[in-house]
């Protein structure tokens, strides 16, 4: 069973340097089917970690047959919380996209802050078990739905992201300006 974890500071350029390193360690496990989603939950998870509690975090990845556990660990006892915005607001969605993207997520109290967690797996959706395969996260959004209780699997991501007008290297693009901002 394969693991990695790597430690950053408590500064935004850390975002784009945890997504570098979650990419980086799926290639080197030839783990190539979960690389966007988890590239996409780390910089969520990291970007709270650096602007909610302040403090340096570490990533941690466990690799198992059909699984992916990705962590992030800070100094912080404040909890996650998810907020409820309009549909244009430009913040707020992303324990929403955690919840979409991941089959689990969870957070954990430690004696030196929290880990909050999400688990992706290479068999998501309809007849698996997992959370149900939704109509699209914008139209989920816009109707008020809980994104929580939908999921899209990777290959679904894709088709998203075409119809929101943006591909991954956008979206991820658009990630760096505004964690280096």
């Amino acid at each position: 069973m394969p693991a990695a974890e790597a430690t950053f500071s408590a500064d935004t350029r850390s975002v784009s340097e945890a997504r570098r390193f979650v990419n980086e360690t799926l290639d080197s496990w030839a783990a190539d089917p979960f690389a966007w989603s988890a590239v996409t939950l780390v910089s969520e998870l990291t970007t709270n970690a650096v602007l909610h509690a302040g403090t340096g975090f570490t990533v941690a990845l466990r690799l198992t047959d059909e699984r992916l556990r990705l962590a992030v660990s800070d100094q912080s006892l404040s909890l996650p919380i998810q907020r409820d915005y309009g549909v244009n607001a430009t913040t707020g969605r992303g324990l929403s996209l955690v919840k979409n993207l991941a089959a689990e997520d969870g957070v954990e109290l430690t004696a030196a802050g929290k880990t909050v967690w999400c688990e992706l797996r290479l068999a998501q959706g309809p007849g698996t078990g997992e959370r149900d395969e939704g109509a699209g996260l914008t139209s989920l959004l816009a109707a008020g739905a809980d994104p929580a209780e939908q999921s899209r699997p990777d290959e679904d991501i894709a088709a998203l992201l075409a119809e929101l007008g943006a591909g991954p290297e956008d979206t991820r693009a658009q990630a760096d300006r505004t964690c280096a901002a």
